[in-house]
């Protein structure tokens, strides 16, 4: 695996998957027996962290629209691989677990208690974001030949030259 294609499926699999739990939140009114503001208690927990981690990979995307296209680069290693999807995956599953876990009111769980558990793995989870993946998704602004400077500071297939000579990358998130 490569880290272009880590960053297109981890970037698909965070979005979607916050994406199904809002849906999944939300829709819990009227599937799951839940109550209406529970269900808005709930997402207003989660949907704050997802459109923050949304923004930043779209915009790395959208800013970056040869990426996908470019080279592919070298392959990474097994335990940045495992890093970068386990704790999207357990967290996400977690996120889902405690979610459910209330609304069927399995274990006795409580909406407070519910409710917390999961803004602490929210909590979790952006730091996950912010200092595992700020990497992956980082913005790299264009050169001033309208290429897109990559984290190596090469430039992507069909441009000519490098970004050598003040064409560094600059800027984050």
């Amino acid at each position: 695996m490569t880290r272009q294609t880590v960053r297109s499926w981890l970037g698909a699999i965070i979005v979607l998957s916050h994406f199904l739990i809002l849906v999944l939140v939300l829709t819990s009114p009227v599937f799951l027996h839940a109550r209406m503001e529970e269900a808005v208690g709930f997402a207003e927990v989660i949907a704050p962290l997802f459109a923050g981690f949304t923004t930043a990979i779209v915009k790395y995307f959208v800013g970056n629209p040869t990426a996908i296209a470019g080279p592919q680069g070298p392959r990474v290693s097994v335990p940045f691989v495992i890093v970068s999807f386990l704790p999207t995956c357990a967290l996400t599953f977690l996120v889902v677990f405690f979610f459910v876990t209330y609304v069927t009111n399995y274990l006795g769980v409580r909406f407070e208690q519910a409710r917390t558990a999961i803004a602490g793995l929210e909590a979790l989870f952006g730091v996950y974001v912010g200092y595992v993946l700020e990497d992956l998704f980082r913005y790299y602004p264009a050169t001033q030949t309208g290429a897109q400077a990559m984290p190596d500071g090469n430039l992507p297939r069909g441009h000519a030259g490098t970004s050598q000579g003040g064409m560094a990358p600059s800027g984050g998130l």
